[in-house]
């Protein structure tokens, strides 16, 4: 192949050279510009400037060929590329044995379905029972008239001996609060007699106000202290505090005083007749 395209360069050279030398004169250095560089120069130069123009001795001036002539083609210069050898073809690797499927496992047996249990025939509803026979209804009993008198709360007197006898009467009744009345209102008229506290303190230790009633026993033994019943009343009034040690001490002054006849030394387990 390098060689058909050196010979094609070689065939066109030729030929340009061939039109080239057919040309007419001047033809050449027209196109190239020759002739007008020579005429602009013809002015100011000489024929020292222009030795190639001077005429040797012995020898004609020569003509001025009017155009270059053909140089011969030279081969060309470049060696023709060693050809490479063809790239080896990698042989294809061989597949890998593919694996068989695994065995396919036969259906299993579907499983015995159970009979359904045998429906239980319904059972015989009961016998409804009669309804109990309706009583007739009753005749309302005819209201009996109010035959019990209404007490009717009576006011408290309004001298002191009649309250200290409302008092009294009150207690016996079991009347507590009406005697602890109307002995907080003797009180108020005489304030320094000790029955009318001691009968106070009595009515209040009856209603449970023992802390109330110790109180009103204290004050009465203040007025009169010698009297031994105050101190038996004022041991009753704190053995129902809890305070047996200073009811114990309470007693003991009563008894030192001449009292025998209290249930407090019973309670405390105290012997009256003692010393």
């Amino acid at each position: 192949m390098v060689i058909a395209l050196a010979a094609a360069v070689v065939l066109v050279g030729a030929g340009i050279a061939a039109a080239v030398v057919f040309l007419p004169p001047g033809w050449l250095s027209d196109k190239l510009g020759l002739g007008k560089r020579t005429s602009a120069t013809a002015g100011t130069s000489s024929p020292a400037d222009r030795p190639w123009l001077a005429e040797e001795p012995g020898e004609a001036a020569r003509p001025i060929k009017s155009a270059a002539e053909p140089k011969a083609a030279e081969p060309p210069s470049k060696e023709p590329k060693a050809v490479e050898p063809p790239v080896e073809v990698v042989p294809p690797k061989e597949p890998k044995a593919v694996e068989p499927p695994p065995p396919v496992e036969p259906p299993k047996e579907p499983k015995a379905v159970e009979p359904p249990p045998p429906v239980e025939p319904p059972k015989e509803p009961k016998a409804v029972e009669p309804p109990p026979p309706v009583e007739p209804p009753k005749e309302p009993k005819a209201v009996e008239p109010h035959t019990k008198e209404v007490k009717v709360e009576q006011p408290l007197p309004q001298d002191e001996a009649g309250l200290v006898k409302e008092g009294q009467d009150s207690l016996r009744r079991k009347d507590y609060a009406r005697a602890a009345a109307a002995y907080q209102r003797a009180i108020e008229l005489s304030p320094a007699k000790a029955p009318h506290w001691s009968g106070l303190g009595a009515a209040l230790l009856e209603q449970r106000k023992s802390a109330e009633a110790a109180e009103a026993f204290r004050r009465a033994i203040e007025l009169a202290p010698t009297e031994a019943r105050g101190y038996a009343d004022l041991a009753a009034a704190l053995l129902a505090q809890g305070k047996r040690d200073e009811a114990l001490a309470a007693a003991k002054a009563a008894r030192d005083l001449g009292c025998r006849d209290h249930k407090v030394f019973k309670d405390l387990g105290l012997d009256p007749a003692a010393k």
